[in-house]
């Protein structure tokens, strides 16, 4: 019999800058570590509340990423802005997000 495994979701503020850098980074810990007790292998990150692309963003995901790794846990995207992407791409990251497309923003248009 083949199941899917359960997936849990915890999604980003629109920002991530200096002010909550730490807080952020340590709440995802705490949230890998109890999934990880819990049983849990398979989780979601979802970025569709970013509206706010920064390299401490990146530093943020990769830093959850290793954290997920180390716990055996996997660890997914879903939502990602295209600008996340681009920062990623340009920082030579590109297999970061390999399982996620950009998704991409409206732009507004004139008639």
């Amino acid at each position: 019999m083949n199941r899917e495994l359960p997936v849990t979701t915890r999604a980003l503020p629109a920002r991530v800058d200096l002010r909550n850098f730490a807080a952020e980074r340590a709440a995802g810990e705490a949230w890998l570590a109890e999934a990880a007790a819990g049983g849990q292998i398979r989780l979601n990150l979802d970025l569709a509340s970013v509206t706010a692309a920064t390299s401490l963003l990146v530093a943020l995901l990769v830093a959850w990423l290793r954290r997920a790794q180390a716990l055996g846990v996997t660890l997914e995207f879903s939502a990602v802005p295209a600008t996340v992407h681009a920062i990623i791409e340009f920082s030579g990251l590109d297999g970061l997000l390999s399982s996620a497309p950009p998704q991409h923003e409206q732009q507004d248009q004139e008639p």
